[in-house]
């Protein structure tokens, strides 16, 4: 009987982890997409593994995660969400061992779309504000 490969793995997550049932979910979810992707299952990686040198072993599969990270840009996916997935992915190569060459890192930023507060928002803020806080909310409006 073949090892469940990714239910070791979950296993070892929801020890490690807070085991909270998204963060599963979600890690779950990110490995079977990538394995589509890939089109393999566990179980041949860990045979490639066995079989391949492990120089051979790290480029090819981090040919296949740079590819992937491609793949998800190209389908429109935001730079943290990209993140995630691959994060999912690693974490998985990890937990088993498996070597895996260079997968560049994701850099983003948030963008934080600010904007000034109007006199209307302000008189809002104040008519449902404490005394001690409209002190305070005053202060920082007309001090910028």
């Amino acid at each position: 009987m073949q090892p469940d490969y990714i239910q070791m793995w979950l296993d070892s997550v929801a020890i490690s982890h807070s085991g909270a049932a998204g963060t599963l979910t979600r890690y779950r979810n990110e490995i079977e997409a990538f394995l589509k992707y890939v089109g393999a299952k566990p179980e041949d990686i860990m045979a490639d593994y066995k079989s391949m040198n492990e120089r051979d072993f790290r480029q090819k599969y981090a040919q296949h995660v740079k590819a992937y990270l491609g793949t998800l840009m190209r389908q429109g996916y935001a730079p943290g969400s990209i993140s995630n997935f691959v994060y999912g992915v690693l974490s998985f190569f990890k937990h088993n061992d498996l070597p895996i060459g260079f997968v560049p890192p994701i850099r983003y930023r948030t963008i934080f779309h600010n904007r000034d507060i109007e006199a209307a928002e302000i008189v809002k803020i104040l008519s449902v504000s404490s005394p001690r806080e409209r002190a305070f909310y005053t202060f920082m409006a007309q001090s910028g």
